[in-house]
């Protein structure tokens, strides 16, 4: 019930909302050192690693549906910050018509 109703207000079809696509690009390649604006830092801790995105505050509560951690950084290196400076690739997902580029780190080990 509540994806029928996540599908319905995102405006997204059926099909489209069950597609989840997930790209990693090449190590080095760090898309979120810094934001421009509209977009601004976020990050998330999740599963042992912390991700770090760019993305457009308007669609916050959409991004935290599928991220309940997702949090407003306060500098622009808030997973180094935490304890969690080994970068580990940058990865894009897509689902639900949200499109998202993270810098992922982990704790050195």
């Amino acid at each position: 019930m509540i994806r029928i109703l996540l599908i319905a207000l995102l405006g997204l079809t059926a099909a489209s909302a069950f597609q989840l696509s997930i790209s990693r690009q090449i190590l080095g390649d760090k898309c979120c050192t810094s934001c421009s604006l509209p977009l601004i830092k976020y990050f998330s801790l999740s599963n042992h690693r912390c991700g770090e995105a760019c993305l457009d505050p308007k669609d916050y509560v959409k991004y935290k549906i599928f991220e309940p951690g997702l949090t407003k950084a306060e500098t622009n290196s808030p997973c180094p910050d935490r304890n969690y400076p080994v970068y580990n690739g940058t990865y894009t997902h897509e689902a639900l018509g949200l499109k998202g580029t993270f810098d992922m780190y982990l704790h050195p080990q």
